[in-house]
């Protein structure tokens, strides 16, 4: 889920556990904000949309290890990579990601 990773969720980590369900749309109220997010999967696909406020930094981990990544249509280059997890940093504002299995 989403959880703070610094005071007042200045910064923060998106880690989605989906369990069965197929979509997930919250917004979570911060000092800094609402932090809106949209997640979605299919058999071959996730995405997953990000509006943070300005004055925070996130984290965002896209599950499994996809083929391909685009944030707001352009390839990424991950941050970091686990077995769980491909992660990055985003800055305030409009985050869309796309990844393909």
């Amino acid at each position: 889920g989403l959880e703070p990773t610094g005071v007042a969720y200045e910064t923060f980590q998106i880690l989605p556990q989906m369990g069965s369900l197929k979509s997930i749309d919250m917004v979570t109220p911060s000092p800094k904000g609402a932090i809106k997010l949209s997640l979605r999967r299919s058999a071959h696909a996730f995405d997953l949309d990000l509006t943070s406020p300005n004055g925070t930094q996130g984290v965002v981990g896209i599950p499994g290890n996809p083929k391909r990544i685009t944030m707001n249509g352009r390839a990424q280059i991950p941050t970091d990579r686990d077995e769980n997890y491909t992660t990055f940093k985003v800055d305030p504002g409009e985050s869309k990601f796309h990844a393909e299995y």
